[in-house]
Order: structure tokens, then sequence, then C-alpha cells
């Protein structure tokens, strides 16, 4: 079963003069099981301060970013986390995270919060990609290029700062 989310954020990104409201579908193609949805969505709320999740139907809406939730990567970015699909060097409001990527990386700490808030910290890194318009990584902070299995299985979401939120970056 597909199961849609809709969830308005605002995203006050510190230090780069922007900030905005706009909607993001969340579209689950994995079944995740309704604690990893709900720990996915108090830790989306963390990254996204005024996060608003409703379960409405998910329409491919103007100005919407569409975020999909699939179990694995394509099989030309193996690895991968999460994409942000581009057109020229424009990246789309079209964004995927991968469910057995990260399972793999958290491997030895799994349980259903762990999953759900390990896969908002990657989907936060995504939206960070369409909302900066940057598809080059940080040397740290949410928008850097890996993370470790404890930074994504941590209760501490410090690392998935922007980069740009620390003075001397």
């Amino acid at each position: 079963m597909v199961r849609a989310r809709w969830v308005t954020a605002f995203f006050a990104l510190a230090g780069i003069g922007m900030a905005g409201e706009f909607a993001v579908c969340v579209e689950d193609r994995t079944g995740l099981p309704g604690s990893s949805m709900a720990a996915f969505r108090g830790e989306f709320a963390k990254l996204a301060p005024a996060a608003e999740m409703r379960e409405d139907a998910c329409l491919n809406a103007r100005g919407t970013i569409q975020l999909l939730i699939r179990f694995h990567p394509p099989s030309s970015h193996p690895g991968a986390l999460g994409l942000a699909h581009m057109a020229g060097m424009r990246i789309l409001p079209r964004l995927e995270i991968y469910l057995s990527p990260v399972l793999r990386i958290v491997h030895g700490r799994l349980s259903a919060d762990l999953v759900g808030r390990a896969l908002a910290r990657v989907a936060a890194h995504e939206i960070g990609h369409y909302v900066l318009q940057e598809p080059e990584h940080h040397a740290s902070g949410l928008m850097r290029e890996s993370f470790a299995d404890w930074q994504l299985a941590g209760e501490d979401s410090g690392p998935f700062r922007l980069a740009r939120d620390f003075p001397g970056r």
C-alpha cells in the first residue's frame, strides 16, 4: 500500500538569508510501520521547526516538493541514501530517499524509531539541496557528503544543521 503525507515546512536557513514556507509531499513506497513514520515526522519537525503534517491525498500541486521513499537507489548510484533530481543546473522539487542503504548503515541499532529518525535526516539533507539549489556537499553539517552510523542513529540532531550555521565555514 502506498501512503502519502503532506508536510508544510518552514525552513529558516541561518546565515544565507533564505526562509520560506513550502509543502513537502512524502510518498512512502516501502510500507514503513506507523511508529517509523511517527519518528520520521518528529525528527523532521525538529529539523524544520514549524513543520505541519496533514494526512491529505498527495497531489502534484505546483510549488510542492515531492519526496519519495523507496527501498533501493538506482543502479547508477548504488550507495546513495537519497537523490535530488536535476535538470541542467537546477535542482528539481523531486527528491528520493532510500531505505535499504539507511538500514545497512544503522544495522546494529535497528528500531522503528531509529529508522524513521535516520530517514528524516536524509530527507532534510535532500531538501537542503533543493532549497539551497546547490548540488555540492559541505565539509560538515546537514549538507556533508556522508554520515556515520552514530550520526544517523544518534539522539542528537546537531550534526544535521547546515554547515553555514557555524562560524568559520
